[in-house]
């Protein structure tokens, strides 16, 4: 099943295409089991096509939450823009933010691990 035949059918119909599908898939695989399938390449057909089903009813069920969380209408490749304009702000954030190393550590973490080593040979 082609892409442009999956965007034409309504979300329901998809479904039942998808509840269908799987249990042809399911008989598909039986029958190879018991014997071999005159066409074996028909599971990774019916396979493929679950998927296409299955990722045309989520990007559905995605726009329709964008378009009512929102209040506008707004598609789901804005949000993406928005949300790497957000994370090239905090890659930036932390190129900014200076590393710590040994010579500008202020936590103290060498006389934390020298105390925790003479513990260690006390106890002992």
């Amino acid at each position: 099943m082609k892409s442009d035949e999956i965007r034409e059918m309504t979300i329901a119909e998809i479904k039942e295409r998808i509840k269908n599908d799987k249990e042809m898939l399911l008989k598909l695989k039986i029958n190879h089991h018991v014997s071999s399938l005159e066409n074996p390449m028909k599971i990774k057909y019916a396979r493929r096509t679950i998927a296409r089903l299955k990722t045309e009813v989520t990007k559905r069920e995605s726009e329709e939450v964008v378009n009512t969380n929102s209040g506008k209408s707004e598609t789901v490749s804005d949000v993406s823009a928005d949300t790497s304009d957000e994370a090239s702000a905090k890659s930036e954030a932390q190129a900014k933010k200076p590393t710590r190393t040994p010579d500008n550590d202020q936590s103290g973490g060498e006389a934390k691990t020298e105390a925790v080593k003479e513990e260690k040979v006390t106890s002992e």
